[in-house]
Formats: structure tokens, C-alpha cells, sequence
């Protein structure tokens, strides 16, 4: 049975960012208080990265995450993708064509 109230309880439920390299903790605070539900996990290995991305709405970056197409194709609801620095050594171009913004 189609529950009618599924698209409202989807849009109403907070965003999840991932932050998977070292931000400012007024970083994660900033995300935290645009009522985004912020998981901070750094340092994880790119097999355990792909594991988990694909329940994240947002990715949010450095230089050490590499987002290749591998991450890609694991991030299912990724809808942007974040990187203090740039977006040219995170893969700008595939992103972008995978239809995220950045």
C-alpha cells in the first residue's frame, strides 16, 4: 500500500551531511544550526567511505577525500558536495555530471 504521507515525511526530515575531512568545529556548527544533521567521521578508508556515503544528502570535504567515480556511484542520494579549497582535485567535472552540485 502507497502511504500518502511518505513525501512529507521525507522533506521534512533534516538533511545529512557527512563531513569526512577535518572542518572548523564553526563549521560543523554553522551546518548544525541550518537544522542539518552533521556526522563527523574522519579518516575513514575509502572502502569504509563508500560503505556509508550512500545514506548522505551532502558530502562536505577536503584534500584527503578522494570523490572519484567509485564514491560516486555508491552516493545514491547525494545532492551537493562540499570542498573547502576547491573543487578541482575533488573530481569537479564528475560531479557536476553526475548531476550534484558543488
Amino acid at each position: 500500500m502507497i502511504d500518502p504521507l511518505e513525501n512529507r515525511r521525507e522533506s521534512a526530515m533534516a538533511a545529512r551531511v557527512l563531513v569526512s575531512d577535518d572542518l572548523s568545529t564553526e563549521a560543523v556548527r554553522i551546518l548544525k544550526d541550518a537544522g542539518l544533521e552533521v556526522d563527523v567521521k574522519v579518516g575513514l578508508k575509502p572502502d569504509a567511505l563508500e560503505e556509508i556515503v550512500g545514506g548522505y544528502d551532502a558530502l562536505a570535504v577536503r584534500s584527503a577525500t578522494k570523490v572519484n567515480a567509485k564514491l560516486l556511484e555508491k552516493a545514491v542520494r547525494l545532492k551537493v558536495v562540499g570542498r573547502a579549497g576547491g573543487m578541482a582535485a575533488s573530481g569537479g567535472r564528475r560531479i557536476t555530471r553526475r548531476g550534484c552540485c558543488r
